[in-house]
């Protein structure tokens, strides 16, 4: 079964600000994604990481890159 793809901007669920995907800042394309799986998104009204299940970061868990899902374009 085939990834879906991600969106590079959500809506923030934290304070409804908008988000952008955290990727690795080398290939601009690897998103980063928390423990369960959940990518990662930085808000940039709150300035705070979150997730779309509403976990924030620090304090939610530890953050890694994951091994490939596609992005939205």
């Amino acid at each position: 079964m085939e990834p879906s793809a991600l969106d590079t901007r959500i809506t923030c669920p934290r304070d409804g600000g908008v988000a952008v995907l955290l990727v690795d800042i080398e290939t601009e394309s690897i998103p980063y994604i928390d423990e369960e799986g959940n990518p990662a998104y930085f808000c940039l009204e709150g300035h705070h990481v979150v997730t779309l299940q509403g976990k924030t970061f620090p304090g939610g868990g530890k953050l890694r890159l994951a091994a490939s899902l596609p992005l939205a374009v």
